[in-house]
């Protein structure tokens, strides 16, 4: 029910649901002529002054009910359907007799939960949950709800971890990877939406879908068929990618009747060139390798002889990267934003020596030119979010995290978002797919629970939690093929203490704190020469020192 209505003209009338969500409402109405005209429009946001703003190309999203003027009339949207917090009604001059929303989602069950010390954390983690129930509601994940309703290959894969972390989505994965199948081109194409495609922008982060987003169903819930099934259409496109490579490097394709542009990252914050050429292509070719990758893996898993040559091009394609975007002198990658940093290091084109060079001149743009912010958009998000997990650096993450202005996902919540918004300054859409890859870290980094690739859907579980200064304590939950995955740590009087739940039919390993090689496990010491634990299915206690590093 509305948190407010309030007549703001004559006939006019503004409600606020008190939340972004995406489905209809009801309008219930008495003392209606016949013939009489009541409209409907709907709104993300208002004003500066609190006075109603219509959604952009508003005349688009209206309702228009026609009064048969018999009693008590019933409005319910059934043929469309809208996402607001915000909604007005015209040409109805007594208040409404009842207001009602009822919310769209795809009813996909949670797979995770996560709670910590720190309260702002939380918010964003349960805000950008909530946004993700709002984007699954037709057998696909949607970049919104209501501008442009796009199943966006860039969108998924930026969201694509953080889905199949935080939902029992499988169905939908294997719903949408189809359509993606269907859609390849004649000559090995891919758009950059599935279904409906049209001129749509995007890139290579885009139209590699199939490929990527299998990788990650096949890993986080164990389902093989999209490898097996897809695996001669990735080749198709990847034989398509080859037409455009020069060089030993991808460079921009022609843009056709169904894919326009080319894109490496998609809005970063004001300040930041993403659309720079030598950007676009680093992050290009830094996706590629993330592809062969997976296609080496992938084929290996099939028992295909084309396994070790997709190695191969992996090898040749970071060596071109790091010979054409790297400057050793400055450590710097191509434009030197924090996606041109970042990317390489992820994708393994970074020699193990320079990391640290890198990482360094990371740290300090971040803080001398974007004052500590997060300084990259939908790409980036993800990329930066996967690097962090991985290495361990969720005191970098967190600090951004905590920032509470623009940009930021806080500056959102501060400014009433319940939903994540499309761009960081809170233009167009404020229900979007554009940061939700964040959501993945808090599981993964703070709750440490992630799966195998060597044993995927979880039959393997790693624990291993970060702990960034100031988290005081963790509570994460996965639910697993096998049953719930639960982690429950705290850190008190310089000792770090975890309760552990393994499910049944699983193992595990859980990685000590850093430099750490003593833990006292269900009560017994426990030496351990690499600071890895080996964990039985049921319930555990470990407790031990807090070492000297989060990863």
């Amino acid at each position: 029910r509305p948190r407010s209505l309030r007549r703001v003209a004559d006939s006019v009338w503004v409600a606020y649901m008190g939340r972004e969500f995406n489905g209809w409402i009801e309008l219930r109405m008495t003392g209606l002529k016949k013939g009489q005209r009541i409209a409907i429009d709907y709104s993300d946001w208002t004003n500066d002054d609190g006075s109603y703003r219509p959604q952009e190309n508003n005349s688009n999203f209206e309702d228009l009910y026609i009064a048969s003027g018999e009693g008590t009339e019933v409005f319910r949207n059934r043929f469309d359907h809208h996402a607001f917090q915000y909604l007005r009604i015209r040409g109805l001059a007594e208040e409404p007799a009842m207001l009602a929303g009822y919310a769209i989602q795809g009813g996909y069950a949670d797979a995770s939960t996560f709670e910590c010390s720190d309260t702002d954390l939380n918010a964003i983690y349960d805000m950008v949950e909530y946004t993700l129930r709002n984007l699954a509601f037709g057998g696909y994940v949607v970049d919104c709800p209501h501008l442009e309703r796009m199943g966006y290959g860039g969108d998924g894969n930026a969201s694509c971890r953080t889905f199949q972390t935080l939902f029992d989505a499988a169905p939908l994965y294997m719903n949408w990877l189809q359509m993606w199948a269907d859609c390849i081109r004649d000559d090995g194409g891919m758009p950059h939406n599935v279904p409906n495609p049209y001129p749509a922008g995007g890139g290579p982060y885009w139209c590699g879908f199939l490929i990527t987003a299998s990788w990650q169903t096949y890993l986080n819930y164990g389902d093989f068929r999209p490898v097996e099934r897809y695996y001669p259409v990735m080749q198709r496109w990847l034989e398509y990618v080859d037409r455009y490579t020069v060089d030993g490097l991808l460079g921009r394709w022609p843009d056709t009747d169904y894919r326009g542009w080319y894109l490496g990252d998609w809005l970063a914050p004001e300040g930041v060139d993403y659309t720079a050429q030598e950007s676009v292509d680093l992050v290009s070719n830094c996706y590629l390798c993330e592809c062969l990758d997976a296609m080496s893996k992938m084929a290996a898993l099939l028992g295909r002889e084309e396994a070790a040559r997709y190695g191969e091009r992996l090898q040749a394609l970071r060596t071109r990267i790091g010979e054409e975007f790297y400057d050793p002198e400055t450590a710097r990658y191509a434009t030197g934003s924090q996606i041109d940093q970042i990317y390489p290091m992820l994708a393994g084109v970074t020699a193990s020596e320079e990391v640290p060079k890198v990482t360094q001149r990371l740290f300090r743009e971040t803080r001398e030119r974007l004052g500590g912010h997060i300084g990259c958009g939908l790409v980036g998000v993800t990329v930066l979010t996967d690097w962090a997990i991985r290495e361990g650096q969720a005191d970098f993450v967190c600090s951004m995290l905590r920032k509470r202005d623009v940009p930021g996902y806080l500056a959102m919540i501060d400014r009433g978002a319940t939903t994540t918004w499309e761009h960081w300054a809170g233009d167009r859409s404020r229900i979007h797919n554009c940061f939700n890859g964040i959501g993945a870290w808090f599981v993964q980094a703070l709750g440490g629970i992630r799966p195998d690739e060597r044993d995927p859907g979880y039959r393997h579980i790693l624990f291993r939690p970060q702990t960034p200064a100031g988290i005081r304590w963790v509570r994460a939950t996965k639910e697993t093929p096998y049953g719930t995955a639960a982690i429950d740590w705290e850190i008190a009087e310089g000792r770090f203490a975890a309760d552990i739940v393994v499910p049944a039919n699983s193992t595990a390993t859980f990685f000590l704190p850093d430099g750490v090689r003593t833990c006292k496990l269900d009560g017994r010491t426990t030496e351990t020469p690499d600071g890895r634990v080996a964990l039985a299915a049921g319930r555990h206690t470990l407790a031990c020192a807090t070492g000297h590093g989060n990863r």
